[in-house]
């Protein structure tokens, strides 16, 4: 089922028609559910509004969390070299590998 026909059977089952949600049914109907913090929920709701089915409401924002796990300069100039001189791996995956790892680094460690 998509995120946007749960949230119907939910306001279904709430005798709610979508042009009777208002803000307070999206957020109690996204209490809870991480996973309807989707692109295409937002894109359903933002249909639903521009239509004017229903009053004009927004999702909030979902967080995006920074990376965990780093490698350091030196691994990075391995992986590096790996991608340069492996010759078993084809030329685009080499190139795109070599170039997420240039493009990856922080400039104080480029120009150092």
């Amino acid at each position: 089922m998509t995120t946007a026909s749960e949230l119907l059977a939910w306001l279904d089952g709430r005798h709610l028609a979508p042009a009777a949600m208002g803000q307070a049914d999206l957020d109690r109907f996204l209490e809870g559910r991480a996973k309807f913090h989707s692109d295409s929920l937002r894109a359903f709701v933002r249909f639903l509004v521009a239509r004017t089915i229903t009053p004009k409401m927004s999702m909030p924002q979902t967080g995006r969390s920074d990376p965990q796990v780093f490698n350091d300069v030196g691994d990075r100039a391995a992986l590096l070299r790996t991608c340069l001189t492996e010759t078993a791996m084809s030329h685009a995956a080499r190139i795109t590998g070599a170039l997420a790892l240039l493009v990856g680094i922080p400039s104080t460690a480029r120009c150092a």
